[in-house]
């Protein structure tokens, strides 16, 4: 794992030259399974959700469905265990698929899209968004996160989520055999890059080879895996 960098600090320094700070897009966590024959009208769903640029929508690939007969090409335990934490913070009675999870804080089956877009109107009403921005310093980019001083904010974990903007599975077994399907923002990989505590935060990002397909965010959220508080694509 590439050695991650982190700095506190009051200001920022005069070296650093920021490049953007924008409005955090909703925040639409997908958890689907090419196993699954309910899942494919929410991934079109999550498909028409990309291409708003108030919404980004995170395809995570759930392993559980994976002994119906078919092994997800994109699946992974991590993504199956985020979900689960989800489950426990919304007090769920347990994991399905398919299931959209917005801002951290509310949830509601993927291929309901009428359900989801009240969910998603109602935090783009409602969220007050910690700001990231992101710096270019001798080439190398940075996170920066403010300091808080109105109200003593709570631990948030920073998170690095990469993802194949898009990717097309051709499913052989299972319940969606004979199925190609493109799926969008399928998530490869979610790294913990630290911990704010509502002091100003730098963080240097991990060098990544420049692919078009590719895509990241970084992700702030309470208690880990609870409400997100702050968002900012990075590509």
């Amino acid at each position: 794992m590439l050695k991650q960098i982190m700095t506190l600090a009051l200001l920022i320094p005069a070296t650093l030259v920021p490049l953007k700070s924008e409005a955090a897009p909703v925040i639409v966590e997908y958890f689907t399974s090419q196993g699954c024959s309910s899942c494919p009208p929410a991934d079109v769903y999550a498909s028409e959700l990309s291409k708003r640029p108030d919404v980004l929508p995170l395809a995570y690939h759930v392993d559980y469905w994976d002994y119906i007969g078919w092994k997800d090409t994109l699946g992974s335990p991590v993504f199956s265990a985020r979900q689960k934490s989800y489950s426990d913070a919304l007090n769920l009675r347990g994991v399905y698929t398919p299931q959209m999870v917005v801002d951290g804080r509310l949830e509601g089956v993927g291929s309901h899209r009428s359900e989801i877009n009240d969910m998603i109107e109602t935090r783009q009403k409602t969220s007050e968004p910690i700001a990231i921005s992101i710096s270019d310093h001798g080439g190398h980019k940075s996170l920066i996160l403010p300091e808080v001083v109105q109200n003593p904010a709570p631990p948030a974990k920073l998170w690095l989520v990469s993802y194949a903007k898009s990717t097309s599975v051709t499913i052989l077994r299972g319940e969606n055999r004979g199925s190609t399907i493109t799926y969008v923002n399928a998530v490869r990989e979610i790294r913990d890059l630290g911990t704010w505590t509502g002091k100003a935060l730098t963080i240097d990002l991990p060098v990544t080879v420049a692919d078009a397909n590719h895509g990241s965010v970084a992700l702030l959220q309470t208690n880990g895996n609870g409400p997100v508080i702050g968002a900012l694509p990075l590509n």
